[in-house]
């Protein structure tokens, strides 16, 4: 069986103390209905450009790269995703979302718990010592 590997930036974006997630819609082929951050398949340019980049396409936010995480890797079937997690900080909440996603929610990580996130996403915020 042929194995497909995707190389991803997940961006958890920080203002005031709270954090981006957005909900995966029907038209994701993965994970649809599951809380995410913002996340770009790995285009052209650096890591950091492409955490940026995902954010405004996903978001319609500018965004400030803090600090990269160690990758992750999640598998689905016949695809393997490798994640590289990024903080980014942003001065708006004002989210313009993409069609990848039908809700947001800015939220305190105790808020975060309420929410059935993917499952990379304590992964991701354990490298980028947000948590325990």
């Amino acid at each position: 069986m042929a194995v497909f590997i995707d190389i991803a930036v997940a961006v958890v974006v920080v203002h005031d103390n709270r954090i981006l997630i957005m909900r995966r819609s029907k038209m994701k082929k993965h994970y649809t209905g599951l809380w995410d951050f913002p996340c770009e398949r790995v285009r052209e340019g650096s890591l950091a450009e492409n955490a940026a980049r995902g954010v405004m396409e996903e978001a319609g936010l500018q965004a400030e790269v803090v600090r990269k995480g160690n990758p992750v890797t999640l598998e689905d079937g016949d695809w393997k995703f490798v994640v590289i997690p990024f903080l980014c900080r942003t001065d708006s909440r004002n989210v313009k979302m993409d069609q990848e996603h039908d809700d947001f929610r800015w939220v305190s990580l105790e808020e975060m718990k309420k929410f059935a996130m993917i499952h990379y996403a304590d992964e991701a915020l354990k490298v980028l010592g947000l948590k325990e």
